[in-house]
């Protein structure tokens, strides 16, 4: 999924792929949904227990964010001084970055870091004030309420005609509720472990597989006005991938692929937070002196691989502390 991160921002395939490109094509529209999802469903146990773990996990989600921030904010400062990639970075850049991680003249895709924040402030304060009941009744109104918002249009209405560091961080805030509660709640009741237990394997990985080619061919659910992930059926294929992962039988892989499999996945967040820059460089002082044709396949690629070195690198650095950036 990480992957369909570069692509939906540099792939140009008009109007689909050809062949296996085809299913790259049509998950770039589900990767965000699926890292949302997934944050919550694997950290549901911190955020709902508090204390310590919860703690370490605060300094997991804003030291990293702060580190890039401030990283893009001061390499894009000093390019601007030598070329015109980004011209006029000034201290309120580094502001937006910081408070909704969209800065325009800075690295848009941080948005995600910063709604992840919010949240898990969010649904931390419920699990701390209410009781047992009350708590998951609430974190459900908010869901439901998050789709209503969307569905109404008033998500659209309220937020579309603020400033561009406001809009789509705020937007999307109301388009990630849903799958940030159902990722909490299905990793705290452990609702794939219960399914597990009564259905075939074999079954709910057939099944999951049919339903996900029928939502994702055909018009099933309506699409309302959003911000790029609004509507019930993100939520719906979202869910589907994770638990065709979570079924597949990694088990049977030999110890060697497993450990691929692992070193591949394990900077996921450097990889993230690297790619507009990297790719953005490679356009402008990489691509044309080469005379490299931008927006196809294999740029993303090449900045996949770039950004996996970079994170590599930044990994196994020896400075205290800083394969949080990354990992």
């Amino acid at each position: 999924m990480c992957f369909e991160v570069v692509l939906s921002h540099f792939w140009t395939p008009g109007a689909s792929g050809k062949g296996i490109r085809y299913l790259f094509y049509i998950m770039r529209e589900y990767h965000v949904p699926v890292f949302m999802f997934m944050s919550f469903y694997l950290t549901a146990g911190t955020i709902v227990a508090g204390g310590v773990k919860r703690k370490k996990r605060w300094k997991r989600l804003i030291l990293p964010h702060i580190f890039w921030c401030c990283l893009y904010y001061g390499i894009y400062s000093w390019i601007g001084t030598i070329s015109q990639f980004s011209p006029d970075v000034r201290l309120r850049d580094l502001l937006w970055q910081i408070l909704t991680g969209h800065s325009q003249k800075l690295n848009t895709a941080l948005w995600y870091q910063v709604n992840i924040i919010w949240i898990t402030f969010l649904f931390s304060f419920i699990m701390d004030i209410w009781e047992a009941d009350n708590k998951w009744a609430i974190l459900g109104m908010i869901a439901l309420g998050a789709v209503s918002l969307q569905y109404s249009g008033v998500n659209w209405r309220l937020f579309k005609d603020l400033c561009y560091e406001l809009k789509y961080p705020l937007g999307r805030l109301i388009e990630m509720l849903p799958l940030a509660a159902c990722g909490l709640a299905i990793g705290h009741f452990k609702v794939f472990e219960k399914i597990r237990g009564k259905v075939s394997r074999v079954y709910l990985i057939t099944g999951l597989i049919f339903l996900l080619m029928l939502i994702t061919t055909y018009s099933i659910f309506i699409k309302p006005d959003g911000f790029g992930y609004s509507g019930i059926k993100q939520l719906v294929v979202a869910v589907c991938l994770v638990y065709l992962f979570w079924l597949l039988p990694f088990d049977w892989c030999s110890d060697k692929m497993r450990v691929a499999i692992s070193q591949i996945t394990n900077y996921t967040l450097g990889i993230y937070c690297l790619h507009l820059g990297v790719g953005n460089i490679l356009r402008c002082f990489v691509w044309p002196r080469y005379g490299v044709k931008a927006g196809t396949f294999v740029e993303c690629i090449i900045v996949y691989i770039g950004c996996y070195m970079i994170a590599t690198v930044i990994a196994h650095s020896h400075i205290p502390g800083i394969h949080a950036v990354v990992e």
